[in-house]
């Protein structure tokens, strides 16, 4: 390969690693892991860190599956009910400068229904308040990482 072909090729390597769009750089979806329902019927639970890089805070509104179509999802989170550990729905998430809010077991997660434990992923998106979207991909395991 000829240098000239080898700075062409790193050239658009690096066009590839830039802001696609307005959510691309200043919104992320890092470290996500999706577990399987435990038993036969049950959600599954999905994980991820959510990662704001903007100077501006950010609002999610809403969570969609994008794949595979049969299933739904929800935002949750574990609380603690004098003692008795309960879930409930989240309706909006908002998420300052340069946070980072965990997804993770015991605490925010998505519950996602419609699914066998045979499900190896799921594609989804976060609504934000501002009109844009940001997606992600969850691939399944047993145990956490």
């Amino acid at each position: 390969m000829t240098f000239r072909c080898f700075a062409a090729f790193c050239a658009l390597t690096l066009m590839g690693c830039t802001d696609a769009g307005p959510v691309g750089a200043t919104l992320a979806v890092e470290d996500g892991w999706l577990r399987p329902p435990l038993v036969a019927g049950r959600p599954a639970a999905g994980y991820f860190e959510l990662v704001n890089r903007s100077e501006a805070t950010r609002v999610v509104t809403g969570v969609a599956i994008t794949a595979p179509p049969q299933a739904r999802v929800e935002m949750h989170e574990t609380i603690n009910r004098g003692g008795r550990l309960g879930m409930r729905r989240i309706e909006s998430l908002e998420i300052r400068p340069g946070e980072r809010i965990a997804f993770e077991p015991g605490g925010k997660h998505l519950m996602v229904f419609g699914i066998g434990e045979e499900t190896s992923y799921i594609d989804f998106e976060l609504d934000l308040r501002e009109g844009d979207n940001v997606g992600g991909t969850l691939a399944a395991r047993r145990d956490s990482p």
